[in-house]
């Protein structure tokens, strides 16, 4: 493995860590980097470098990984990335997924780690998410946090302007509660504390998840470690 960070090429790559690459944009940051079901998408995950130090004191003692098979050429909506790779992302996320560019990694075997991911993404409008949004909760009936198109952005549902803005009851921010979890196929486990947000304090939902157990959210006039401002909270700390 890399002592020292090398470019990103196609097969096993690492997160750099920050002292190798400190750049942070929307999505990624000093020793981490934001995962999504699409192209500058929605966060449903991160990835963490060795030694990246969580707000319960927490170090990680082990570099997560990602096997990028390809990328997808997008330019619009990021200030910075235009290239966004897709493969099977380990850590405590566990799935496949895009990530927030290509700067964060660094080049560990051209081989991969498994077939996962392996024939790429073929959910949404044109064929290159990998889940459509009803993989979040669309029981707005039921519980009015969730939006009825799946997520909560400009045009989502028709009309909407943006995320859905909403109230902090004192939480806890969570970086992964797995891709089981955050695609609605399984259980969530909530790891990583990246900080908290103080009771009435304002955010901006995205989603919740399917079992509405949890949120992704962001908290409007702060963020947590190493900038971070999009986590998991316990659906039941918004309103």
């Amino acid at each position: 493995m890399p002592g020292t960070g090398q470019a990103w090429s196609y097969g096993f790559n690492r997160v750099q860590t920050a002292a190798e690459d400190s750049a942070a944009s929307t999505g990624y940051g000093p020793g981490w980097v934001g995962l999504s079901y699409k192209s500058n998408g929605p966060i449903v995950g991160y990835l963490f470098a060795k030694d990246f130090r969580f707000a319960n004191g927490t170090v990680k003692t082990a570099f997560d990984h990602m096997d990028i098979r390809g990328t997808r050429d997008y330019t619009g909506g990021h200030p910075t990335i235009t290239r966004w790779p897709w493969g099977y992302a380990h850590g405590s996320f566990g799935g496949c997924a895009y990530a927030y560019g290509t700067s964060k990694f660094a080049i560990v075997s051209s081989n991969y780690s498994s077939a996962s991911c392996a024939s790429g993404p073929s959910a949404g409008p044109d064929g290159t998410w990998w889940h459509s949004e009803s993989v979040f909760c669309t029981a707005n009936s039921t519980d009015y946090l969730c939006s009825p198109a799946g997520v909560w952005s400009e045009g989502k549902p028709a009309g909407n302007t943006g995320p859905k803005p909403v109230t902090s009851k004192g939480c806890t921010a969570y970086g992964n509660i797995g891709a089981p979890g955050a695609y609605g196929s399984g259980t969530p486990a909530p790891t990583h504390v990246l900080g908290s947000v103080p009771a009435g304090q304002s955010m901006s939902l995205r989603y919740v998840t399917r079992n509405r157990q949890w949120v992704m959210a962001m908290w409007n006039s702060g963020s947590f470690t190493a900038g971070i401002r999009w986590a998991f909270f316990p659906r039941s700390c918004v309103q």
